[in-house]
């Protein structure tokens, strides 16, 4: 377990996924508390697409590849599901701490929710968003052998699902939901229609999750 958090976590991941969430406190204006979420929601699942996305990558990079490659397949897809776990973990973390570095702003709270309420809803919304995208550049990247081509196809999704036509999907399926005027927390009505977004988000992810599994224990993975 040590050794796997040495490799899923390295110092210069929780550098720079810190230095992330604490810059992104300075310069995202927000006026109000139901802001912060909404400010953060995209922008932590875009530091997951990166700091996933090597999972499987890094034991050839590392050179630990060939090793790692004599291990059983059951045994190496628990490896990297610990390590992907793990950082799914720190990065919630990170996030959830990251919420309260929004209030040097002083936002107003034009509503009678507590703030503790919308911070564990903001940690729903953010697991959502971390595991959905973490687990889609890991899994692009290892069925394409290549890291730049996995992260730059998610990246795209990304910008897609995080633009107007993202908007235009069903709430049920708009991943991004929890920040929108109409159906998230933004919404003066404090409506959870966003949840369904974040639950479908969870179900694609299980099944590339799947997906990921399949691969690394049936395929020989030779990174380009």
């Amino acid at each position: 377990m040590k050794y796997n958090v040495k490799i899923a976590v390295p110092f210069y991941k929780g550098v720079y996924s810190i230095l992330f969430v604490i810059i992104l406190a300075f310069v995202r204006g927000i006026s109000d508390v139901r802001e912060i979420g909404a400010a953060m929601d995209a922008n932590v699942a875009l530091l997951a697409m990166v700091f996933c996305a090597d999972g499987y990558y890094q034991e050839f990079s590392g050179g630990r590849w060939e090793v790692f490659q004599l291990c059983p397949g059951k045994r190496k897809w628990q490896t990297l599901l610990q390590r992907f776990f793990l950082q799914v973990i720190w990065l919630t973390i990170i996030a959830m701490a990251g919420y309260f570095v929004f209030y040097w702003q002083r936002p107003e709270k034009s509503f009678e929710t507590s703030d503790m309420v919308l911070w564990l809803w903001f940690g729903f919304a953010a697991i959502g968003s971390i595991f959905f995208f973490g687990i889609l550049s890991f899994t692009l990247v290892n069925l394409w052998n290549n890291l730049w081509a996995g992260l730059g196809i998610s990246v795209i999704v990304w910008s897609l699902l995080n633009s107007t036509t993202g908007q235009k999907l069903p709430e049920a399926l708009y991943v991004f939901a929890y920040g929108a005027k109409e159906t998230g927390f933004l919404d003066s009505s404090l409506k959870g229609n966003w949840i369904w977004g974040k639950l479908s988000a969870m179900l694609l992810g299980s099944i590339l999750l799947l997906l990921g599994g399949w691969k690394v224990k049936k395929k020989v993975w030779i990174p380009r």
